[in-house]
């Protein structure tokens, strides 16, 4: 929780309960104060309120606590999964099949409850401590839906709701936790060797993670509003309630979190979530995840996500391991810069990525997630020519599934999905290193 005076904070957390038995408090963090919607360098007690009004006088929120300034704000969380009638289909901008699975596609319960299908975000591939397999971590709300969740139910890709018929297993619940610190949830893979440590737009996340800090942008990708940016507001401090009802009398009722990142949408892109953008990944400049999407307000643009920290203990595993090679180019340190009033990824940035992820799947040889994908990698070690081979071998397997117009040229010196060839990599890096050159000159 670095970043925030421990000063501050204790009185915070000895007025909490106080403030959020008040009629229309919704929270409580530390953040710096804003005045005419502008932020300022002082850091106050944040108070939520579901709407900002005129209040009776012994309702209102003193202008300070114990020295402290206090700042009130507009702000009424709930969770941000997407429920759609079993009898609908719903239309959305991403609804494909992702081979192999990374995050930030749309995943879902396989169970209809209450005549609802719920659908939220794939956040990422996690490696079960125990075990040492992949699996898919995701909300407690996404994959479980209601607390009449057990262990091995199926979790399709994408969800049932965008499905014309049957269903996609890729996964099953293995273990969930809901309030205090975290709303997460993680699941077997069926495949495990269907999976790569990506999310989509944003590339390869590292195998460590962060914390978020005061006025620090970051980004997520979720299956609705696909890759948004927004700016930490209170990085560790906010805490909240939430009721998520009782339906059929299965509802996990009313939830309360602690220390939660409370985040506040890019001003030029307001939509910086919408429902079904839940289990979302929050990282950082350089591809570190510091939190877990959970819950959101659409009418302010405020987000809220549980640490990354905190998720990963509670379901104890850790991050996909960074894929290893011989050898990496340093990563820029900048991959995002501001212009135009909105953020923007540098070009040569998503480039280098894509190029250490290439240049890694081809190097390594070594196991990186356990016996369970022993026999996957044993497919892929050999001599370049020979996977090559093998690989034109599996396509030609699967042109009875595509059409002649739809099939790719395999010769053609462009990759698939717009990934640059090595040459092209290659070439992006040396501009790159002559433009540095000619800035130290």
């Amino acid at each position: 929780m670095a970043g925030i005076d421990p000063k501050i904070r204790r009185v915070k957390e000895a007025h909490r309960a106080e403030l959020l038995s008040r009629p229309g408090v919704t929270g409580v963090g530390i953040a710096y104060k804003k005045v005419g919607g502008k932020q300022t360098d002082i850091l106050a007690i944040l108070v939520t309120v579901r709407k900002k009004g005129d209040v009776p006088t012994n309702e209102q929120i003193p202008p300070t606590i114990e020295g402290y300034p206090t700042d009130v704000i507009q702000c009424n969380i709930r969770p941000a999964v997407r429920k759609v009638p079993i009898d609908e289909r719903a239309v959305m901008p991403d609804a494909g099949f992702y081979n192999p699975l990374v995050g930030g596609i749309c995943i879902g319960p396989c169970r209809v409850m209450g005549g609802i299908i719920s659908n939220g975000t794939l956040g990422a591939i996690v490696i079960d401590k125990a075990s040492r397999n992949p699996m898919l971590l995701s909300c407690c709300h996404v994959m479980c839906g209601d607390k009449s969740w057990k262990v091995g139910d199926q979790i399709s890709q994408p969800g049932l709701s965008y499905l014309i018929q049957g269903t996609n297993v890729v996964g099953t619940l293995a273990r969930a936790a809901l309030g205090g610190m975290v709303d997460c949830a993680v699941a077997y893979v069926v495949q495990p060797w269907r999976v790569a440590g990506q999310v989509v737009d944003i590339g390869q996340i590292l195998s460590v993670t962060n914390t978020a800090s005061h006025g620090q942008t970051v980004r997520k990708r979720g299956y609705m509003t696909r890759l948004t940016y927004g700016t930490v507001f209170d990085p560790s401090a906010y805490d909240l309630y939430h009721d998520y009802g009782n339906g059929s009398g299965n509802g996990f009722g009313l939830v309360t979190f602690y220390d939660q990142i409370l985040i506040q949408s890019d001003p030029a892109n307001p939509a910086f979530t919408q429902d079904g953008d839940s289990g979302a990944v929050i990282v950082n400049d350089i591809n570190e995840v510091v939190g877990l999407f959970w819950g959101h307000d659409t009418d302010t643009g405020y987000a809220v996500a549980s640490p990354i920290d905190a998720v990963l203990a509670a379901l104890d595993v850790s991050m996909y391991p960074f894929p290893k090679t011989k050898e990496i180019p340093e990563i820029p340190k900048n991959p995002m810069k501001e212009h135009h009033g909105r953020m923007e990824k540098l070009s040569d940035y998503g480039l280098l990525r894509e190029k250490i992820f290439i240049e890694s799947q081809i190097l390594s040889t070594e196991a990186q997630i356990g016996q369970s994908t022993a026999a996957f990698e044993t497919q892929i070690v050999g001599p370049l020519e020979e996977r090559l081979a093998r690989l034109e071998a599996a396509v030609g397997e699967l042109r009875h599934f595509i059409r002649q117009a739809d099939r790719p040229d395999l010769g053609a010196n462009v990759s698939r999905l717009g990934t640059p060839t090595s040459e092209q990599a290659d070439d992006t890096i040396q501009d790159t290193a002559d433009s540095h050159e000619d800035e130290k000159k």
